[in-house]
């Protein structure tokens, strides 16, 4: 008979080979249902937002400041501003980036991620509905990390407008097809005069907003999202002037036009990706 230390432990081969095979089939399983690195999601966006141009500066993502940045007189406010949400030099890569977007075959073509002309306007538009890529991706993150957006109704559709200096958008609603807040970020070096009016009267206040180039924000919700039209004139002159119902300079402030890119971001209900 074997010395009593040299004997097998048969029972304890029996269970290690056993969890040996069952961690083996893990690591098979977990294998096949991997991704191809190049189909791997990407890493989750911290709060220092990076740049997409692998610049070694980050996005500092401030937070909306509903009593500070507050800009109208009604009780709950409904129009919201930043002058610099955006810092330059994230707006200088962020319009390069879009300079070179795509152009839609034909002016009809309302193609995701393209540029195309509006005939009537005479302005380019280029619309992220549904998927965005990083540097879109990017904007919408800083949006909830600011708080003006909650992952519930995240941002899923982007309107980019190309202005001239003496282009606008006539009066209009964004309308009940959006989440009942609208954002928009400007990109440039000018100011133009963003105006609302009430769609009925008393309804609202008329008012005035100047909004400066360069990656400011404005936020309209409530009130000013459903009893307001809001616009941009078109004119041929330098500069606008602030009247008595600017919120946010004195009247007799001119906003000096220029070129101008605006980024409206909304969470529309049913987004899908365009064709």
């Amino acid at each position: 008979m074997a010395p009593a230390q040299d004997a097998v432990d048969y029972r304890k081969l029996y269970f290690d080979e056993k969890r040996k095979a069952r961690h083996r089939n893990q690591e098979s399983i977990a294998g096949n249902n991997s991704l191809p690195s190049s189909q791997q999601e990407e890493p989750p966006i911290p709060r220092e937002l990076p740049e997409w141009n692998g610049g070694s500066s980050a996005l500092k993502v401030p937070e909306l400041n509903r009593l500070r940045d507050c800009v109208s007189n009604q009780d709950p406010g409904s129009i919201f501003y930043k002058e610099s949400f955006l810092p330059s030099h994230f707006c200088n890569d962020l319009w390069q980036w879009l300079e070179k977007l795509p152009v839609a075959a034909t002016a009809k073509s309302q193609k995701h991620g393209h540029w195309h002309n509006l005939h009537h306007s005479k302005r380019k538009v280029a619309v992220f509905d549904g998927s965005f890529p990083r540097p879109i991706q990017l904007i919408a993150q800083a949006l909830i990390e600011a708080g003006i957006f909650d992952e519930s109704v995240p941002p899923n559709h982007i309107l980019i407008n190309h202005y001239t200096p003496s282009q606008g958008i006539m009066p209009h609603t964004d309308g009940p097809a959006y989440f009942s807040r609208t954002t928009t970020l400007s990109l440039g070096n000018g100011q133009v005069l963003l105006h609302f009016e009430p769609r009925q009267k008393g309804a609202f206040s008329q008012r005035q907003l100047l909004l400066h180039g360069g990656g400011s924000l404005v936020v309209f919700e409530g009130d000013a999202y459903s009893h307001c039209m809001h616009s941009i004139r078109e004119t041929d002159e330098e500069y606008e002037t602030a009247e008595s119902t600017c919120c946010n300079v004195p009247a007799g402030t001119k906003a000096y036009r220029q070129e101008r890119i605006s980024l409206t971001v909304r969470h529309r209900f049913d987004s899908g990706l365009m064709n």
